[in-house]
């Protein structure tokens, strides 16, 4: 067995004087490289797309555990301004989630 390749191919007629098909003219291109390539490309787009969704768990599972650590500290805060600070970074870090 010969190795596989793909082509890409184009018609092209030939007439007459009179207007009638005379000959057809085919040319096959080689590529195979191309759709290697293409290929090659989809692949390393699926997995970055897959690092980007990793990040982003990892990402909303550190601003979860931020905001776990501000309802820990706010039960030691008794000064209403710190309360206030505290409960407005979880509300920040809440919309982004």
């Amino acid at each position: 067995m010969g190795r596989k390749i793909v082509t890409s191919s184009t018609l092209s007629p030939v007439f007459d004087d009179g207007g009638n098909l005379k000959n057809l003219v085919v040319v096959d291109t080689d590529i195979t490289l191309r759709t290697q390539m293409e290929e090659q490309i989809r692949k390393s787009l699926e997995e970055k797309g897959f690092l980007l969704k990793e990040i982003h768990h990892r990402v909303k599972n550190n601003l979860q555990i931020i905001i776990s650590l501000f309802n820990l500290q706010a039960n030691y805060i008794h000064d209403e301004k710190a309360a206030t600070a505290i409960r407005e970074g979880q509300d920040r870090i809440d919309q982004c989630l």
